[in-house]
């Protein structure tokens, strides 16, 4: 990639958004027009921001030419032309709606991120899926065009309007009554039982709560905003009301709705978002229905291979997948049902039991 250096004038290279570009055209940019790195990648990814300053109008077409064939969104502006950079507030998770097209999520990651498959691979194996931060609602905007194609949902946190829950996990009792000790101290509510300790927390109290805490127990603050569940339908008369819900709901045939009841309990929401759960709750109860929402940030997963037809093919998926040797992995399938032993998390369990299932191997899931 050729670039002429800057010559004055009374112009400024504006770029509106990262594009479809990949992390190359950074480096090319840095050696270009001589441009620190990270001062290159902020502007990229906190687009609209001001590339190039005080150009010559002709050597910003030029420029911008160059860079919008490497798909970067530019535009070559008057200096004195109305202009409003971007923030770089927001933070994006990934939500994988589809695992059979994971590998192909792995691949636009992969781009996006200048990384090999294993490293994009790693942010999938990570829960929340967080992907990247400090970026603006262009880059965000750039990232949804190439990924909802692939069934990938974005969850985004805005800085300064995030909140956050607090969880315990596995701890003695006393550990806990020491974090309600801790959170009452700092003049913050502990709630009675179960996993979440506390809720709503802003960011200056949750980092004043995670300093306090986490040397001393088992604890994770998770944004709101990264917060999937899985809605399970417990409970539920067989009424019109409750087919009309359902089907209102999922999108299921109605002639499926009744099926669906008689096989209770069953997911109806796998990956609700954490401002939807209270609607979807509330409505299934106010027919008669009995429904529980499950935080998946948290659930874990062994696979259970219960056929296979391709051994060496199957041994080499699950090899592929979890990092083990192969001759491990074929010792482990020699008796069947075999357990893989996780712990997997939710998206990466059900992208190895795809990954399987084209292998010819069916396996279910076991939660942890």
């Amino acid at each position: 990639m050729m670039m002429q250096a800057p010559t004055p004038g009374q112009h400024r290279l504006v770029v509106r958004s990262i594009g479809s570009a990949a992390p190359a055209i950074q480096r090319a940019i840095v050696q270009a027009l001589r441009l620190p790195k990270d001062d290159v990648l902020r502007r990229l990814y906190q687009a609209p921001s001001v590339l190039l300053d005080g150009i010559a109008e002709p050597l910003g077409e030029q420029l911008s030419g160059v860079l919008s064939e490497a798909g970067l969104e530019t535009e070559v502006l008057p200096m004195d032309a109305p202009f409003t950079p971007g923030v770089g507030d927001r933070e994006v998770a990934l939500h994988v709606g589809d695992p059979a097209r994971l590998r192909e999520v792995v691949a636009v990651v992969a781009r996006f991120l200048g990384s090999d498959a294993a490293g994009a691979a790693q942010v999938l194996r990570s829960a929340p899926a967080v992907l990247v931060g400090q970026v603006s609602i262009a880059t965000v905007e750039a990232l949804r065009a190439q990924l909802a194609p692939l069934g990938v949902e974005l969850d985004v946190s805005v800085g300064g309007q995030s909140r956050y829950d607090l969880f315990l996990g596995p701890c003695e009792p006393g550990v806990r009554s020491l974090a309600a000790r801790v959170l009452r101290a700092l003049g913050v509510e502990a709630q009675p039982e179960g996993p979440l300790l506390a809720l709503n927390l802003d960011r200056a109290t949750a980092d004043r709560v995670w300093a306090q805490l986490q040397p001393r127990a088992p604890v994770r603050l998770i944004d709101q905003a990264f917060q999937r569940f899985a809605i399970r339908l417990e409970e539920a008369p067989d009424t019109p009301e409750v087919r009309a819900l359902l089907v209102a709901q999922t999108g299921m045939p109605a002639a499926v709705a009744p099926r669906v009841l008689s096989r209770l309990p069953i997911v109806l929401h796998q990956g609700a978002r954490h401002t939807d759960v209270p609607a979807l709750l509330s409505a299934l109860a106010e027919v008669g229905a009995r429904a529980t929402a499950q935080l998946l940030t948290f659930l874990t997963f062994d696979l259970v291979v219960e056929q296979v037809t391709d051994r060496a093919r199957a041994v080499d998926v699950v090899a592929a997948m979890t990092g083990h040797d192969a001759a491990t992995v074929s010792q482990s399938l020699r008796a069947l049902p075999a357990r893989l032993e996780g712990p997997f998390n939710q998206t990466w369990a059900l992208w190895m039991q795809a990954e399987l299932r084209a292998a010819g191997v069916r396996a279910s899931l076991e939660e942890r």
